[in-house]
């Protein structure tokens, strides 16, 4: 996620003339980048949700490895999946 800070703070100084492209797309861009982040994360078996879960539940990843929070993780991932979802529907749209 930081990369895709840095890369819009750097596209925003190098191209001055199309800076105020870059402040109109913002939300899109960065909505999108959480957006892909999230699914990324999620392909590749580590949920940023579950680290959340470690914290709350006090535990370490062999407390996660219990079904019903298997489950809840699965679950909390898909809500968060959605909501960006939406959020970037509703930049790209509006």
């Amino acid at each position: 996620f930081i990369s895709l800070f840095g890369v819009l703070t750097i596209l925003a100084w190098a191209d001055q003339k199309r800076d105020e492209v870059y402040k109109y797309w913002s939300g899109a861009i960065i909505n999108g980048g959480l957006l892909l982040g999230i699914i990324i994360s999620w392909l590749c078996g580590h949920p940023f949700v579950e680290d959340y879960m470690i914290d709350s539940l006090g535990t370490d990843r062999t407390g996660l490895t219990f079904p019903l929070i298997r489950h809840h993780t699965i679950v909390m991932t898909g809500v968060w999946l959605g909501v960006f979802m939406l959020m970037e529907a509703v930049s790209v749209v509006g």
